[in-house]
């Protein structure tokens, strides 16, 4: 017989009266504390007899004899207590979230990309300032070394006016014992209508022996720069738009051409031209 078969065995008793509260309580006890009950066949089964049946057992108020763990009022034993091990102390955990250092981290994090975004846009920004600084010094740096270009061909020009007695006459291919070529400027020139293509090739042009037009193109800026030098006065001007240009004397100009092919010394008209230099 199960223990629960049991409980409801003594449970029925107590319901009929044939076990007091008290008894019921007793034998529960000593049932639910694995007490196995008496194997002697001639007690009663509610643990009651007429006469006593052994040391210990002890007449009760109704005139019945009961064994010493199931008489009235005997304290039943105590259940054994079980050893238990000690539960570990409940671990807290913090959501990952809010975990120490984490939201640190991710702040970090958020700077870092920050500062790297930061730094992007200052390195396109200073590589767009240095390109168009870089295309505005080329720029500035052609226009300087062709007009200085210019000068150094004047002044070469000159010097073969002087040797070659007082005439431009064969200053370029002539055959005389000097040429523009033959002297140390250290440039190329093209005889127009050639024209020139950088600050150091020189598109020359004589007329008359006495009318010089040099030109010199800068790529970057699209600029023809030129000197015209008048050693003697002529009829008409060499440059229709300015009348001054009879007169004898050195004139500086520059003209903005679509193309270096425009920058040949026949067919440059100056946009800008001043007998004080560019």
């Amino acid at each position: 017989m199960s223990k629960a078969d049991e409980l409801a065995k003594l449970d029925e008793l107590r319901r009929s009266g044939v076990l007091t509260q008290e008894e019921f309580d007793a034998e529960k006890a000593k049932l639910l504390a694995d007490i196995p009950p008496s194997t002697d066949s001639s007690l009663p089964q509610h643990g009651a007899a007429e006469a006593p049946q052994g040391e210990g057992w002890s007449q009760a108020s109704d005139g019945r004899w009961y064994a010493p763990v199931s008489r009235p009022g005997y304290p039943p034993p105590s259940a054994p207590v079980e050893a238990s091990t000690p539960l570990p102390a409940a671990v807290q955990t913090r959501p990952t979230s809010s975990a120490p250092g984490v939201e640190e981290r991710r702040g970090n994090t958020s700077l870092f990309v920050v500062i790297g975004i930061v730094v992007v846009v200052i390195i396109v920004v200073g590589a767009v300032f240095l390109l168009k600084g870089s295309a505005s010094n080329s720029r500035s740096s052609q226009n300087t070394a062709a007009q200085a270009n210019l000068q150094t061909a004047l002044t070469g020009a000159d010097t073969f006016y002087t040797a070659d007695n007082q005439t431009y006459t064969g200053i370029y291919g002539g055959s005389g014992l000097s040429t523009i070529t033959a002297i140390d400027t250290g440039l190329s020139y093209v005889p127009s209508p050639a024209a020139s293509t950088d600050p150091s090739t020189i598109s020359i042009r004589e007329s008359a022996g006495a009318v010089l037009e040099l030109t010199a193109y800068a790529p970057a800026s699209g600029i023809c720069w030129g000197v015209l030098d008048m050693k003697a006065s002529i009829a008409t001007p060499v440059f229709p738009g300015y009348p001054s240009t009879t007169e004898t004397g050195t004139y500086y100009f520059s003209s903005q051409q679509s193309s270096a092919g425009n920058c040949a010394a026949n067919i440059t008209n100056p946009g800008l031209l001043s007998a004080n230099g560019w």
